[in-house]
Parts: structure tokens; C-alpha cells; sequence
């Protein structure tokens, strides 16, 4: 391991990344889901 000047803020950058991340992955699924459930459903 480097030793790093500031990890504390090298940890929030990751843990910011990681949520933005989960949150655009999550919104992307949902909006396909809702995209195939409402082609393929017959209401």
C-alpha cells in the first residue's frame, strides 16, 4: 500500500462514488423494468 496524504478524503471520494454509483445502476434497472413491464403487459 501507498502511503497516502489524506485517506480520509480519499475514503469519502470512494464512499460518494460508491452511492452515486449504486443510486444510477438502481434508477437505470428500475427504468428498464418499468420499460419492458409495460411494453410486454396486455393493461
Amino acid at each position: 500500500m501507498k502511503k497516502n496524504k489524506n485517506p480520509y478524503s480519499n475514503s469519502i471520494i470512494r464512499w460518494f462514488t460508491r452511492i452515486l454509483i449504486e443510486i444510477f445502476i438502481r434508477k437505470l434497472v428500475g427504468n428498464i423494468i418499468d420499460f419492458v413491464v409495460s411494453n410486454h403487459l396486455p393493461y
